[in-house]
């Protein structure tokens, strides 16, 4: 069993800046279309405004069609399959 020492709180971004964050990850270079916005709002709500997880989906909804979101944002619903792609793309960029 993993002994851990210390704990490190993150502070979690209220939904406007958690908004923010994820756009500059998942819109580059062009702000967000209004079609967007209710996938938006699940993809905020599924983060629980935690930076990395904003970071990582907005990497990873990139590019993406609407219909690639809302397959991808199904997938991250149905636990643990979703967060298992979460846990892959960050050991990927090297955080365990």
């Amino acid at each position: 069993m993993l002994q851990v020492d210390y704990v490190n709180e993150v502070e979690r971004l209220d939904s406007k800046e958690a908004l923010k964050l994820f756009s500059q990850h998942a819109f580059l270079p062009n702000p967000p279309k209004e079609d967007y916005k209710y996938l938006l709002d699940c993809v905020i709500h599924y983060c629980q405004g935690l930076p990395l997880a904003l970071k990582v989906l907005g990497s990873l909804l990139c590019g993406k069609t609407m219909s690639e979101w809302e397959s991808e944002l199904k997938k991250l619903e149905k636990e643990p399959e979703g967060m298992k792609k979460v846990e892959t793309i960050l050991l990927a960029q090297g955080f365990s």
